[in-house]
């Protein structure tokens, strides 16, 4: 379970009111299930913040996200820099004081800022990545989270998102001034965050090899479940990634793959005997962070970061959306071996994965679908009436069944160009000069 501290400050100056603290309301409105979120509304004062902080963050937490008001502005700031800098207001810039005089320059946010700043435009908020939170009692909130965590010895995952005044605030103040709506704020505030379920426990009844079950069998050297787990793993926006095995696998996936799945950050746990079954396994071992839930074959090994990219914001838009290919083939229905029909292939889609859900919507449908026969996850929504988008996949994303679609997947791997070294570059653009 993930735990949060969210924090925002009291009215200053001529507001009666602060949009940060009207925006952690609303925005604990919109966190996900099973998240432990601690909430404080802090003064407007250097020493009492410093002394608060201190004692608020004794307490271990995942994540501290802090929110302030930045009046005058039109969009949302991620901040990106916390300086070791503190101005009084109506101290000049030659006034300007260490917070730390023991302290570095300056700290940087671990979070990924530059895309959740392209998932906000998507969704049309108005948001920067700022380069850093000024010099007053906002930077030095951020600042001192940073230090106070780094001297515990714990890695800071630390944010600082100043927002616009609200409208109501704009519309009391007697002058033209830019605003954004409290639920805008908000939802800047919360990042959507995937939790994926790479589902290996199937029977492999067609795949033909004694020795391995196809998530086990190599492609190019290494395991297939590899292939299809090592897209999602260096997202930004995936939280946790969890392999789902049969129960008479485990020990030997244990085994063979223990140091990839340490390596990787991967968790592991046990399936049962239909697909259904090893979904709801997948979904009672995750932490509480995630907003939505991919579920994947671990015998796709071919799908793309473009493929993942669309479908998960396909799932963000339309709540749940999966990847799909148009059905090109001409149908035909058999019987005892004889053709009884044509079909008409109109309409018809063949589905993929990653199946992409918001996750109470997954766990609802899960709850409701007791021992009905389903052959996907997508299946499981509709029953409940609700709708699914479609995102057009590609037919090379395809489910490794047999020795001649291992074959096939070795081909297409091998025709692919080399994947670029991962890495920080000096001079990457990562949005720091605008």
């Amino acid at each position: 379970m993930v735990r949060l501290l969210l924090t925002a400050f009291r009215p200053f100056d001529e507001w009666d009111e602060n949009s940060s603290w009207l925006a952690l309301q609303a925005v604990t409105r919109e966190l996900p299930p099973g998240a432990e979120v601690t909430t404080r509304l802090y003064p407007v004062d250097y020493e009492a913040v410093r002394e608060r902080l201190a004692a608020d963050l004794a307490t271990p937490y995942d994540a501290v996200l802090h929110l302030g008001q930045a009046s005058g502005a039109s969009a949302v700031r991620l901040e990106q820099f916390a300086l070791n800098a503190r101005r009084d207001r109506g101290d000049a810039e030659e006034d300007v004081k260490p917070l730390e005089s023991d302290g570095p320059a300056a700290y940087r946010s671990r979070l990924p800022l530059a895309d959740w700043a392209s998932e906000l435009r998507g969704e049309g908020v108005p948001v920067e990545v700022s380069l850093h939170a000024g010099d007053y009692l906002c930077n030095a909130a951020m600042y001192w989270s940073h230090y106070l965590l780094e001297a515990q010895g714990g890695e800071p995952r630390v944010a600082f998102v100043h927002l616009p005044l609200d409208v109501s605030q704009a519309a009391r103040a007697g002058r033209e001034i830019a605003s954004l709506p409290t639920e805008y704020s908000a939802h800047a505030a919360v990042m959507s965050k995937f939790a994926v379920l790479v589902l290996a426990a199937g029977r492999s009844s067609r795949f033909g090899d004694p020795n391995y079950k196809k998530p086990m069998a190599m492609l190019d050297g290494r395991a297939v479940w590899l292939h299809s787990t090592e897209r999602f793993i260096e997202r930004p926006d995936v939280c946790q990634t969890v392999v789902v095995v049969s129960p008479d696998d485990r020990e030997e996936f244990q085994r063979k793959f223990g140091a990839n799945l340490a390596f990787m950050g991967v968790d592991l746990c046990e399936g049962g005997l239909e697909r259904a079954d090893s979904v709801r396994a997948g979904l009672a071992t995750l932490r509480g962070d995630a907003t939505h839930v991919a579920v994947h074959d671990a015998a796709r090994p071919l799908v793309t970061d473009d493929e993942i990219d669309r479908v998960f914001a396909a799932a963000v838009e339309n709540h749940a959306a999966i990847l799909a290919t148009p059905v090109t083939a001409t149908l035909k229905r058999v019987d005892d071996g004889k053709i009884t029909a044509t079909e008409s292939r109109d309409g018809l889609w063949a589905a993929q994965t990653p199946q992409v859900f918001e996750r109470a919507l997954l766990q609802r449908a899960n709850d409701a679908a007791g021992d009905a026969p389903v052959t996907d996850d997508a299946q499981l929504v509709e029953l409940l009436g609700e709708p699914v988008a479609i995102v057009e996949g590609s037919p090379n994303n395809l489910k490794v069944t047999t020795q001649d679609d291992l074959k096939l997947a070795a081909a297409i791997l091998a025709a692919r160009p080399a994947p670029k070294p991962k890495g920080a570059h000096p001079f990457a653009d990562d949005d720091l000069w605008r």
